[in-house]
């Protein structure tokens, strides 16, 4: 298994393992995932310049669903595409490294700490300041108990191939312990 995956692998698995119910960076606890703004939680995702992509949470009474999308422990994340083992076939993860308050994060600056993983089948992308070729920039506009922004990214793989991703989020506080 190559470094770039077992890093994002273990990336998120150790989110995964964190526990659910935890808050977004200046946000309150939504530990049941309902939506206080009545919006839903979405991730809208264009790769490589083509359609964007919305992915609004389904809704399950578990806490697999398709889509997932959750705003906790500092991390955007989208999860589509459940394979049945415990584990999706896309996962699209935003990791803000000291917070996530409202303003712009610029991927190549080691000061913001951000990076970006992107799991699509088996080919993993990451984005962060010690990646060549990686960049991009994440402004967040909210940042309470929802966080709301959007993002412009170049990701790339273990063999340095780059992929281009942009959109926006808009997700309530909190890990669900079931999708709504």
């Amino acid at each position: 298994m190559n470094v770039l995956k077992s890093a994002a692998t273990i990336l998120v698995i150790l989110f995964l393992a964190s526990g659910c119910g935890g808050g977004g960076g200046n946000g309150g606890e939504n530990p049941d995932g309902n939506n206080s703004s009545g919006s839903g939680d979405f991730v809208k995702l264009s790769i490589d310049s083509g359609a964007e992509n919305t992915y609004t949470e389904a809704f399950s009474a578990v806490i697999v669903c398709e889509p997932r999308v959750d705003w906790a422990f500092n991390q955007v994340i989208l999860y589509d595409d459940y394979n049945g083992s415990e584990q999706w076939n896309m996962i699209f993860d935003i990791m803000f490294g000291i917070n996530d308050a409202v303003g712009t994060y610029d991927i190549t600056a080691q000061t913001d700490g951000i990076q970006a993983v992107f799991m699509n089948g088996s080919v993993n992308y990451t984005a962060n300041f010690i990646t060549a070729g990686s960049s991009g920039t994440v402004n967040v506009t909210r940042s309470d108990t929802r966080i709301e922004g959007t993002f412009t990214i170049i990701a790339v793989d273990a063999d340095s191939n780059p992929i281009a991703l942009s959109g926006s989020f808009g997700v309530d506080s909190g890990n669900s312990l079931s999708c709504s």
